[in-house]
């Protein structure tokens, strides 16, 4: 998963980021850190991970879906 994360497309990520005049982010959240490491385990799929970015956007979680 975290090859995903940090893969090839991480500088054009950067990037795009920098040009919209945003900065780039090098540390995790720590609002979402406590939830991504436990919810880590349980993915095992591409839709584990959608699932779990639309359970962060309705912040704060309601489901509990990988514990």
């Amino acid at each position: 998963m975290k090859a995903l994360l940090d893969g090839p497309g991480l500088g054009l990520r950067e990037a795009q980021t920098t040009a919209l005049g945003g900065k780039p982010q090098d540390q995790p959240n720590p609002k979402f850190a406590a939830v991504v490491q436990q919810a880590m385990p349980g993915l095992k799929a591409p839709g584990d991970v959608v699932k779990l970015a639309a359970e962060l956007e309705r912040w704060p979680p309601t489901l509990t879906w990988w514990t």
